[in-house]
């Protein structure tokens, strides 16, 4: 009876699939740990220079999440969190030797773009003198042109006046030159209308100081309303009952 339960065991061990083993990362290259170090240095990715508004927590994942973004496209590598947290505590730790010498690679690198950056050009100044800008202030074209003012442009009385409740709102004291107020523009329009023959385009003109072209477009394009009062038509008595 053990012998039968023994071999049943042991052939349902024999049946169960091998549990699937994790894929071991690939050592992080030199240059990789030269943009990790760099980045996170450059970012204080330890808090050293803190206290900082966001949680460390939270930081320290974007952080991550730029160097990950970084290594994929400059290496096509794509390293997880805690393989990035895990070597750079490896650094800092058990290689510190590997991080001073990064670090004074990336020293090295520095010094060498801000030397590149404040040399001289030497072929390139000499270049530079040989162009010639010449250049026109428009400021100065701006002022030599005269341009009218409010107090410059003529104005003229009214001609006529309203004499209502509503007068403030279409009554003018004065009325600048080639132009007319709301009640001068419905008296035009209604003489116009009721005598075309005598209030023309060249009258109108004359009187209220305008342009004929102005006033041509007036009358042509402008046509007052007329209100008519229709009677009431089969309207019922009221009877008293």
């Amino acid at each position: 009876m053990m012998a039968a339960v023994r071999e049943e065991t042991s052939s349902s061990s024999h049946d169960e699939p091998p549990a699937p083993r994790k894929k071991r990362a690939q050592n992080m290259a030199f240059e990789e740990m030269l943009e990790l170090v760099r980045i996170f240095d450059s970012t204080d990715y330890d808090c050293r220079k803190g206290p900082y508004r966001r949680k460390n927590n939270a930081r320290k994942d974007r952080i991550l999440d730029k160097l990950r973004t970084t290594i994929l496209e400059m290496f096509g590598k794509d390293r997880t969190k805690d393989q990035l947290r895990k070597r750079w505590s490896d650094l800092k730790v058990r290689e510190q030797e590997q991080l001073r010498r990064i670090r004074r690679v990336i020293a090295k690198q520095h010094s060498e773009i801000q030397d590149l950056v404040q040399k001289k050009d030497d072929q390139l100044l000499s270049r530079l003198k040989e162009v010639y800008v010449d250049s026109t202030d428009r400021s100065l074209e701006m002022e030599s042109k005269v341009v009218p003012t409010s107090e410059q442009v003529d104005h003229r009385l009214p001609k006529l006046t309203a004499r209502s409740e509503f007068s403030a709102l279409v009554d003018v004291k004065s009325i600048p030159t080639g132009k007319v107020s709301i009640l001068e523009t419905l008296t035009i329009l209604g003489n116009h209308r009721s005598y075309p023959d005598i209030w023309t385009a060249e009258k109108i003109a004359r009187e209220f100081n305008l342009d004929v072209r102005d006033c041509q477009s007036l009358l042509e394009y402008f046509i007052p309303f007329t209100v008519k009062l229709i009677p009431r038509t089969n309207t019922k008595e009221l009877t008293e009952t």
